[in-house]
Formats: C-alpha cells, sequence, structure tokens
C-alpha cells in the first residue's frame, strides 16, 4: 500500500526469460544436389584490410568532407 494516499500500488515482477536451447542433428546418409560446386575455404573466409587500405578508406572520406566545406565556405 501507498502509505500516503492509502491506495494498493501494484508491483511489477519481471517473468524470467530464458535462452532457446540448440538442438540440431547430424544427418549421416545426406547427399548434397547434384550440381552444386563445393565451395573453397576464400569464399567464406574473412580477410582484414591492410593498414594501407583502412588509410586510402579514411583520406577518400576526409576528402569528401572538406569538399563540402569548400562549397560551404566559397558560396
Amino acid at each position: 500500500m501507498d502509505k500516503s494516499s492509502g491506495e494498493k500500488v501494484p508491483q511489477v515482477t519481471s517473468p524470467t526469460t530464458t535462452l532457446p536451447e540448440v538442438t540440431f542433428r547430424v544427418l549421416e546418409d545426406y547427399i548434397a544436389p547434384a550440381g552444386t560446386v563445393p565451395q573453397s575455404v576464400d569464399y567464406y573466409r574473412y580477410v582484414e584490410k591492410t593498414a594501407e587500405e583502412i588509410d586510402s578508406q579514411i583520406e577518400y572520406d576526409m576528402d569528401e568532407e572538406v569538399l563540402m566545406c569548400f562549397d560551404i565556405m566559397c558560396l
């Protein structure tokens, strides 16, 4: 009860939520459909950018920003 007004204050209870459990099974007798080509490891491998590639990307972004500033200043 709320002491100042004498009314009951509903208490909020949060239900506990659990993450779903992962279930899977391995199909031992699975045969890939005809016409599919197995992908090489390079197809899905993540290749990090080199420092030079990152620098060129940042430089490109800076050039666009500088150009916009020049356009605004030279109106």
